[in-house]
């Protein structure tokens, strides 16, 4: 009889495993915005929620062109340590479980450097249904903002208050910051990445302060399988530098003419940009009603006419193409980290 009951509760058992539901991936709503004025500048973000133990609710830039988080200092710490010419501590202070260091540090975007002092926390980003919490990681509390070519000190309400970087390759600030990503674990049985679904067409004028901004179920923490051979995945290319990071060999056409050089899918660019000047006579930016056709790795082609100017635009002093938010509206993007593989699933 013990050994008829001991086999039931095995069969049982077995059952029970063969039953269970597979792992599902951590689902983080990106938040949309569309800033008032023309031409539209549209950027997704992710809203983060606590840093160390203290309260943030705040959406920052989500940027697949970078890597490494900037988080403004007054959203983190106390007012009255934050000051345009720097952090006020003499020495490293804790504070809500974020360590702040002495040490500052400078990351450099694409025309703008933001400076602050280099500190350490656990991050948590989604919303109340939906959201993660990272390991300690590093995180450049920043004081100020400035434009490379001018010194000019900049902000306001319509600059990002902080910046989500996950690129998963390369660095910021000299090799400080790391993608976020890098700090996140998967659900038991899913392979550690993230992947991107489309983020739809329709944009609202709103602001974060008022908590208006809408938000879609877009960036998805962990890989199966089945969600994986959806993608045409490649090798992530090498990193050019630590600001433009996770190449690959992809093509614009337009008009006839094409630029084939290494490009960078980033969801914190606007626009899409074209390496190098215009054709001689050729304004700035294509026109209205353009057709352009992106003809990314494996041959997978995108083709998009343009709705306003500048979308796509010529960049004189890049040796790159950024494909910027337009994609994301529509297609798909995953980032395996295990095996370096970045994949693209065209929608449309």
């Amino acid at each position: 009889m013990r050994v008829a009951a001991l086999a039931a509760a095995l069969l049982l058992a077995f059952s029970a495993l063969a039953c269970a539901e597979p792992s599902k991936s951590l689902t983080i709503p990106i938040v949309k915005q569309q800033y008032p004025g023309y031409p539209p500048v549209r950027l997704a973000n992710v809203r983060v929620l606590s840093l160390g133990d203290r309260k943030v609710d705040f959406p920052l830039l989500f940027d697949t062109g970078s890597a490494g988080v900037t988080i403004d200092c007054n959203l983190v710490l106390p007012w009255e340590l934050c000051a345009p010419d720097g952090i006020k501590i003499e020495q490293e202070l804790i504070s809500d479980s974020i360590r702040v260091t002495t040490r500052r540090i400078v990351a450099q975007y694409g025309t703008y450097d933001e400076y602050g002092n280099l500190a350490y926390a656990r991050m948590s980003l989604g919303d109340a249904a939906h959201n993660v919490t990272t390991s300690e990681m590093p995180v450049l509390i920043r004081y100020k903002k400035v434009r490379r070519q001018t010194g000019e000190v900049v902000g306001g309400p319509l600059w990002p208050r902080g910046i989500v970087g996950v690129s998963p390759l390369g660095t910021l600030a000299g090799g400080l910051l790391h993608s976020p990503m890098d700090y996140m674990d998967p659900p038991e049985g899913l392979a550690r990445g993230f992947y991107l679904t489309p983020l739809g067409e329709v944009w609202v004028t709103c602001m974060h302060e008022f908590d208006e901004c809408p938000s879609v179920d877009a960036l998805h923490i962990g890989i199966d399988a089945e969600t994986k051979a959806q993608f045409e995945m490649v090798p992530l290319g090498a990193s050019r530098s630590e600001h433009y990071i996770g190449f690959v060999d992809a093509c614009l056409y337009w008009y006839g003419r094409q630029s084939c050089v290494p490009t960078l899918y980033d969801t914190g660019n606007s626009t899409i940009a074209i390496a190098g000047p215009p054709p001689e006579g050729a304004d700035m930016a294509l026109p209205i009603s353009t057709k352009v056709t992106l003809v990314g790795p494996n041959k997978t082609k995108w083709e998009f006419p343009t709705l306003y100017v500048p979308e796509v635009e010529f960049a004189p002093n890049s040796d790159i193409n950024l494909i910027g938010i337009r994609y994301f509206e529509t297609n798909g993007l995953l980032f395996d980290l295990e095996l370096g593989q970045i994949g693209f699933r065209i929608e449309r």
